[in-house]
């Protein structure tokens, strides 16, 4: 069966200033799929985002993105 995702992440945690900030992230988002990533503050959405993007990079884990694929990350703030 072909994998038909666009990213993937298996198993991803992350850490900060020796804190636990994600633990066991696993999904997939497919082409077509709309997905919405919600919470409240300081849940992590921020971190996930980055590490999606790979300007951080997870403690352990994995995430791959299908070859070719850009994402783009507009922060709340500058």
């Amino acid at each position: 069966m072909k994998d038909d995702y666009l990213l993937k992440t298996t198993q991803v945690n992350f850490r900060a200033d020796n804190r636990l900030i994600l633990e066991n992230i696993s999904f997939e988002l497919k082409h077509g799929q709309l997905t919405s990533l919600i919470g409240p503050n300081g849940a992590g959405k921020t971190s996930l985002v980055k590490l999606l993007i790979g300007s951080i990079k997870p403690s352990s884990g994995k995430i791959t993105k299908r070859q070719g694929l850009r994402l783009g990350y507009m922060p709340q703030h500058l």
